[in-house]
């Protein structure tokens, strides 16, 4: 691939794309019953615990909690117990 092929993106649309797709991913997987709504609230609860740790990125912790608080998450604990009241 030549070097003209390769698209370039803004550096600041990086980071947002990143937690987008990660955002989505673990609602899929919610969806998909490979996690369950719990294990899903869990990742975002391990992610901010890490990043309050971690050195250097002082706004990530506040930036996971606000993609766990912008998820529908009542709405996934409702849509979990009619999925196991299906059976």
């Amino acid at each position: 691939m030549a070097k003209s092929d390769v698209p370039t993106f803004d550096e600041k649309d990086v980071p947002f794309a990143i937690t987008t797709l990660i955002q989505s991913l673990i609602t899929q997987l919610m969806q998909s019953k490979a996690l369950t709504v719990e294990e899903g609230e869990n990742v975002f609860d391990a992610a901010v615990k890490r990043a309050k740790k971690a050195k250097g990125a002082p706004d990530a912790a506040r930036l996971i909690q606000h993609l766990h608080d912008n998820l529908n998450w009542d709405e996934y604990y409702k849509w979990s117990a009619q999925q196991k009241k299906k059976g």
